[in-house]
This record gives structure tokens, sequence and C-alpha cells, in this order.
């Protein structure tokens, strides 16, 4: 029995996290190719983001043992402590004081990052108690619905946050505060969304996730456009800095 349970988890816990790493290192790394993040530095971020899972989850516990289960301020509350422990994740991994994080494009890199080890390593629990209970296709099959829908999410969610981070790169210490907030507290409201909307759909026995999944989709998109903007503001240190940013 321990064998076999072992196993289940060795199992689980590649498929969980082998999707959403091979995305990170052959999609999303590629969009920073010019000026690579040193390797050791990424996986740091993705460890921590790994690690980071289990502060969100007393967190939540803790929230649900004080909020009405169910409830907006529940859900939403629960969203921003999961953005706030990737943001720490990304922040102590790499951005904080880390010659490593020269550059806009940085804050969306490492933050994704975070998301992916995040994402995938719960994942990797969620197939382990769909195969636990329900074999290996019940738990491929869940694992292919969270990779299209919460690893999207995640990956959407802090993107969002990196994104408001980057475009202050350049700024004062109090416009990048503001921005930081800012991106947090939209990064929270797209994580509660997602989440309400899920609910929605479970509740109402339609099973219509696929229009769920869809938006993640044009978010992605929207960001990979942020991704192409926040490169342009890259610059060099022998450069002057001439414009407001």
């Amino acid at each position: 029995m321990a064998d076999s349970t072992l196993g289940i988890f060795i199992f689980s816990l590649a498929a969980g996290i082998l999707p959403p790493l091979l995305w990170l290192l052959f999609f999303w790394l590629r969009e920073d190719s010019a000026h690579p993040e040193p390797k050791k530095i990424i996986a740091l971020v993705f460890f921590l983001g790994i690690l980071s899972i289990f502060p969100a989850k007393v967190l939540s516990e803790f929230a649900a043992d004080h909020l009405t289960s169910g409830s907006f301020w529940l859900v939403c509350t629960q969203a921003f402590i999961e953005e706030m422990v990737k943001f720490f994740a990304a922040y102590l991994g790499a951005m904080w004081h880390n010659k490593s994080f020269d550059e806009p494009i940085d804050a969306m890199i490492y933050l994704i990052t975070a998301a992916i080890g995040f994402t995938a390593f719960e994942n990797a629990l969620f197939m382990f108690s769909a195969v636990s209970t329900g074999g290996i296709l019940i738990g491929l099959a869940s694992n292919g619905m969270r990779f299209v829908g919460a690893t999207m999410l995640h990956t959407l969610s802090s993107a969002t946050l990196g994104a408001f981070i980057g475009f202050a790169f350049y700024r004062s210490k109090f416009i990048k505060q503001k921005r930081l907030i800012f991106g947090l507290i939209l990064a929270t409201l797209l994580h509660t969304l997602y989440n309400e909307l899920i609910i929605s759909v479970a509740n109402s026995g339609t099973n219509n996730y696929l229009s769920v999944f869809g938006a993640m989709w044009v978010g992605i998109i929207i960001i990979l456009f942020f991704f192409e903007k926040i490169k342009s503001l890259f610059i060099s240190p022998n450069q002057q800095i001439t414009t407001k940013i």
C-alpha cells in the first residue's frame, strides 16, 4: 500500500509539474532571450513558487475559518493570499537587492516563474488526489483541465502584476509602490473573477468551462502584447534616460 501511494505521488508530481515547467522553459523564458536571466535564479524562484503553496494553504484555511464559506469576501481573500505569496516568491528569490533584476521585463519573467512553480505543484497535489480516488485517466483529465484553467489563471494574474512593476521600473519609488499596489489589486480581481466564474459554472451544472478558459487565453494574448511594450522600455547602462515612462 505504501509503495502504491509513493508511486502515485511520484507520477502525480512528474505529470503535474512537467507541462507547466516546459511551458515556462520553451515559451515564457524566450520572451527575454535578448537578456536571459541566470538559470540558478530562475530555478530558485521556481522552487520558491512551489514552497509558497504551504503558507498559501495555511493562510487560506485561516481565512476560511473566519469568513463565510462560499462568500465573495472569502474567494477574494484567498485570491489575494495566493497573489501575495507568489509575489514574495519572486521578490525574495530575484527582485530584492539582486543585480539580476536589471530591466523592466525581468519583473514579468520572475513573477511568471513563481506563478508556474506555484501552480505546477498545486496541479500535482490535485492530480494525486484524483488518481488516488479515480485512477490514472481521471487524474490526467483533471491535470489537463487545470493546465488550461488554473495554470493559465496564475500565469495571467502574476504577469499582470509583473507588467505594472515593469512599466514603473525607471520611475520614482513612490510611483513604483503605487503601481505595485494597483497591480496587486488587479491581479487579485482577475483571480477572484475566475474563481467566481468557475464556481458559477460548477453550480449551474452546465459544465460550460470552455468560455471561462477562452477568456484566459484572451488574457494571455494581452500579456504577450505587454511583453513587447515593456521590452521597448529597456535602457542599457550606457544610455541616458531621456523618456518618461
